[in-house]
């Protein structure tokens, strides 16, 4: 059988930053641009809210990172990306 395969139309927006990761402590780290914790009121989110990460999705286009503050489910994804 098959994979199914989920697709999406996005509209890019603009550019909030970029960043390197590097290596610390036996991990990569990757530093969040002051323009994205602007936007998604990154700082305030983690004072307010027990949870918020950072979802990996690789994609036909290359690489998705995408703010998520709930657990990470489809519908999460979609709602998320909407």
């Amino acid at each position: 059988m098959e994979k199914e395969k989920n697709k999406i139309t996005i509209e890019i927006k603009e550019i909030l930053g970029s960043a390197s990761p590097f290596s610390q402590g036996g991990s990569w780290r990757l530093t969040i641009p002051k323009r994205v914790v602007a936007k998604y009121e990154v700082e305030k989110r983690k004072r307010e809210e027990p949870y918020i990460s950072f979802v990996f999705v690789d994609t036909d286009k290359g690489l998705l990172l995408l703010p998520l503050s709930k657990i990470v489910t489809p519908e999460n994804l979609r709602n998320a990306l909407t």
